[in-house]
């Protein structure tokens, strides 16, 4: 727990990945756009790719009308996309991050792209965007209202980029509100005016006709020029129950309005996904996901029933974190069990555990030395060291404990025990330090997984053996003075003590002993 607090020094970020020389160029128009257009603007993209340096570039694919998204392809006129191959980071003098800068920066000046994204190929299962967030609720229309409001507030973030969202407008349609009481005085109903309009253009079978053995349905419809703009929407005729006509516009009103593709839920709930991009250079996404969380608060007071899911990186890194924790504290608990076994002592297991908060402190200033931040891969080597840590600490007690079973004296044994171990713990801890060095300061090649990894193996094992060589003897010792001091006030300092109780026993016996010689007429 003392070592926990090291981890907001280092900087945390969620999940560390290795760089792969490729990349995703997502691509959208507006909702509606034909293939051919959305072609020439990819055509344009392409043309912005392709001049990169030769040093940077080695192919490139365009797709229009297709975008490989990790969740779901997408099959669209209105989208395209381009694969983009770089060169290894070895022969490039500039980062993916800074070829993604440049790029964005002169595609955004191509007239008609609505949303452009970029995406990194990663090694690993797909995590999401670092910042993804589901806003829910009821009613449409004020669900887009809220969306574009968390949207603006993620903009105001420094470090954050790329802001979109995958609500995807419809094409536009006629939409017809049936006045219920002026269609009740013709003898209409809503029923029965949307049952004559779906007819008039969708047609319904009248009949059927037989041609030998085949039945041919017979669909009735209005002709293709009788329903070509709205005004002939408007003047359609609607046969009332008496067999009057009425024109639709007396009794309903239509509207031109922006459909919906899609309608995606979430929980039961109408939902829309916010995602965005961060700059590592200037914060992280973490903190971008909890100050989103913060500032959502005064929206939800403006705009209550609806609420913020996380997903993404923050869900998988919250999921990722609870059960390693749980698990890393399950190992402690059977740990602790067995010591408490072995040694028939609750106290000693405790002097053991102290040499994994040092490992970790070492571990820390390992990540702060290399300027590498907290993940969860950091974290799994954490793990591992916890287990590796304890065998030194749990070596010098042993040999301890099994001196004084002989009947050496308590800091005769303490001394011998640091001068016959001092040896085989520094070997154990050289070979293993050494035989992750090279990982750690990354011979061969650097990777960006395992070498902060390793280096957390690396420093929390030196330093939680220093200070184990060093503590773990004074502890033993502070805990047999403590256990001397409570066993003298218990057993010989106090009026209650047991030995103060033994004395007044033997006086009374004594006492009755010497009234009873009295009677007897025995005198000495």
């Amino acid at each position: 727990l003392l070592s926990i607090p090291l981890i907001w020094v280092v900087g945390i970020d969620m999940f560390a990945t290795e760089e792969i020389p490729r990349l995703f160029v997502f691509v959208d128009l507006p909702e509606g756009s034909k293939i051919e257009l959305t072609d020439r603007v990819i055509r344009q993209v392409e043309g912005i790719v392709s001049e990169l340096p030769d040093d940077e570039l080695v192919n490139y694919v365009a797709n229009a009308g297709l975008q490989q998204r990790d969740e779901e392809w997408f099959f669209r006129p209105s989208v395209g996309q381009l694969i983009v191959e770089l060169t290894n980071k070895k022969r490039r003098k500039r980062s993916i991050d800074e070829i993604i800068t440049d790029l964005r920066a002169r595609i955004r000046t191509i007239p008609g792209i609505k949303a452009l994204e970029f995406k990194v190929f990663e090694n690993g299962p797909p995590t999401g965007a670092p910042v993804e967030v589901r806003v829910r609720g009821d009613y449409l229309d004020e669900l887009v209202e809220v969306v574009e409001l968390v949207k603006e507030e993620l903009r105001k973030m420094p470090g954050v980029f790329d802001v979109r969202d995958d609500f995807v407008p419809g094409k536009k349609e006629l939409q017809i509100f049936v006045d219920k009481e002026k269609a009740a005085l013709v003898g209409l109903t809503v029923a029965q005016v949307a049952s004559t309009v779906r007819y008039a253009f969708d047609g319904g079978v009248a009949t059927e006709i037989r041609d030998g053995e085949d039945e041919i349905a017979v669909r009735v419809k209005y002709r293709e020029s009788s329903r070509q703009n709205v005004a002939d929407v408007e003047d359609m005729r609607i046969a009332t129950p008496v067999g009057k006509l009425v024109v639709l516009k007396d009794v309903a009103r239509l509207e031109m309005k922006q459909g919906y593709a899609t309608i995606k839920h979430d929980d039961l709930k109408r939902a829309i996904t916010v995602k965005a991009d961060v700059d590592s250079r200037k914060t992280s996404a973490l903190k971008v996901n909890r100050e989103l969380a913060r500032r959502f608060v005064e929206i939800a007071k403006r705009h209550p029933g609806y609420d913020l899911a996380f997903r993404g990186q923050f869900e998988e890194f919250k999921g990722a974190f609870s059960q390693l924790g749980q698990l890393f504290a399950v190992g402690l608990m059977i740990m602790y069990i067995i010591l408490v076994a072995q040694f028939k002592s609750a106290i000693q297991p405790l002097i053991i555990f102290m040499a994994i908060i040092w490992a970790f402190w070492g571990a820390m200033i390992g990540l702060l030395f290399i300027g590498s931040p907290f993940n969860i891969n950091n974290m799994y080597g954490l793990v591992a060291l916890a287990g590796v840590a304890v065998n030194d600490s749990l070596v010098l007690i042993s040999f301890v404990n099994e001196a004084r079973e002989k009947g050496m004296r308590r800091w005769r044994s303490i001394l011998t025990a640091g001068r016959l171990r001092l040896r085989p713990i520094l070997l154990t801890t050289i070979t293993t330090v050494f035989g992750l060095l090279p990982m750690a300061i990354g011979v061969g090649g650097r990777s960006e997984i395992w070498s902060p990894l390793a280096n957390v193996m690396v420093w929390g094992l030196s330093v939680g053996t220093l200070l184990t060589l060093f503590l773990v003897p004074c502890l033993y010792a502070i805990l047999g003075d403590i256990k001397r001091f409570v066993l003298r006030k218990r057993f010989f300092d106090n009026d209650r003590g047991l030995m103060a109780q033994v004395r007044r026993a033997f006086d009374l016996v004594n006492g009755a002993n010497g009234k009873r010689l009295e009677k007897t007429g025995v005198v000495d």
